[in-house]
């Protein structure tokens, strides 16, 4: 089979597109979410959060390429949550990446911010938390306070459609689909100075493409999971979505199409149900409560 642009083979199926043409089709989709979502302004600080998969490595090379036509610098942040046997591979992928194409790195681990890596925490004083409940509010709390100390106008995130149709399906199920309008190309409902608002350029991207153009790329990447995400309700919902998909063409793309039609009425949804911006009593950290879900993770106590 041809490549619909050119004579050339084609290396991926709908769209039908040589490795030129689907190289080039992957970085001009990134482009115009940017452009069409207003993400990213003229010298905008962008900081992005780089785990060294497929996704987020796919999101900083291309930001790093359009960089100088777009006119905003960049800088990359990761973030060590002590996984033994995983993400020690994937910060050796992301230094390497880093130091190849120019870009600056920060790396911040659990270990120095929280006293213990996410293997400790869950072998000794948290073995009946969720890995996924516990890693996700540390992880979102150093990504938005290191965003914000490395002066990041923007923190850039490789969440893909894949992605962003399972927490819409998931806050569906599970009662909630205000939460919703917390997502979109740019996020959040409230704003507040301490936090660092979050684009998702690869947002219209399928996880499959993304894999295709890390393949393609040859980037040197781990292509396994987080040994945690088996226990992950997120990874259930995955599952259901391909399997569903299979049958029915585009149903991911339809869910966010969706999604993005009724953004507005499910932000005034939010707006109701929202708390105001509050400030951790401990760590003095934005909270819509007395103390944020870190804080009280790290207490492991529930406060009133």
């Amino acid at each position: 089979m041809h490549c619909t642009k050119c004579t050339n083979n084609a290396v991926y199926i709908n769209p039908t597109f040589c490795k030129q043409h689907f190289l080039l089709y992957i970085e001009k989709t990134v482009e115009k979410t940017i452009k069409r979502h207003s993400l990213i302004q003229k010298n905008d600080h962008i900081v992005v959060a780089v785990s060294g998969g497929k996704d987020s490595i796919t999101l900083l090379y291309i930001l790093n390429k359009l960089k100088p036509k777009l006119s905003f610098t960049l800088a990359a942040l990761a973030i060590d949550e002590g996984i033994a046997g995983y993400r020690n591979k994937t910060l050796v992928t992301v230094n390497d990446f880093c130091k190849q194409h120019a870009i600056s790195l920060n790396i911040v681990s659990y270990k120095d911010s929280f006293g213990k890596s996410l293997d400790k925490f869950l072998a000794t004083t948290h073995k009946n938390t969720k890995p996924c409940t516990l890693c996700g509010a540390f992880r979102r709390t150093l990504l938005n306070k290191y965003a914000r100390i490395y002066s990041a106008s923007k923190l850039a995130t490789g969440h893909n459609l894949d992605d962003e149709s399972q927490a819409i399906i998931m806050n569906l199920l599970r009662g909630t689909p205000q939460l919703s309008a917390r997502l979109g190309p740019q996020t959040g409902v409230i704003e507040d100075d301490l936090f660092v608002p979050r684009i998702k350029p690869l947002y219209f991207i399928p996880e499959k493409q993304i894999a295709a153009y890390s393949f393609l790329m040859k980037f040197n990447i781990e292509y396994g999971e987080c040994p945690y995400v088996v226990q992950a309700y997120r990874g259930v919902i995955g599952e259901l979505l391909n399997k569903y998909e299979q049958k029915h063409q585009d149903a991911k793309k339809n869910i966010i199409n969706l999604f993005l039609k009724n953004k507005k009425k499910l932000m005034k949804l939010s707006i109701k149900h929202e708390k105001k911006v509050n400030y951790c009593n401990h760590c003095k950290e934005p909270s819509a409560t007395a103390v944020c879900k870190t804080c009280v993770l790290l207490e492991n106590k529930q406060y009133i």
